[in-house]
């Protein structure tokens, strides 16, 4: 990838980085507004357990098939904000 890291370090970077970052927001927006704790408990549950399945699949799939299936879930993702913002 563009800084030399591999696919499995760029992508566990990234991903905490985003970690870090909707934290910091849920921190930040929780002194206005009323937090839904059981869905949001709900959905953290459902992320370590994607979390722990893939972590498990990338230690078993080629680094060269993880860019392509990275790559692919960036253009799904893209398409379907673009998709909601239009």
């Amino acid at each position: 990838m563009a800084a030399g890291l591999s696919v499995r370090m760029s992508g566990g970077t990234s991903l905490a980085i985003i970690a870090l970052n909707s934290a910091s927001g849920l921190v930040g927006q929780a002194r206005f507004v009323r937090v839904d704790w059981g869905l949001l408990i709900l959905f953290l549950a459902l992320a370590c357990g994607g979390m722990l399945a893939g972590l498990a699949v990338a230690d078993r799939v080629p680094e060269k098939n993880l860019r392509r299936i990275f790559a692919g879930a960036l253009i799904a993702l893209a398409i379907f904000v673009i998709a909601m913002n239009v």
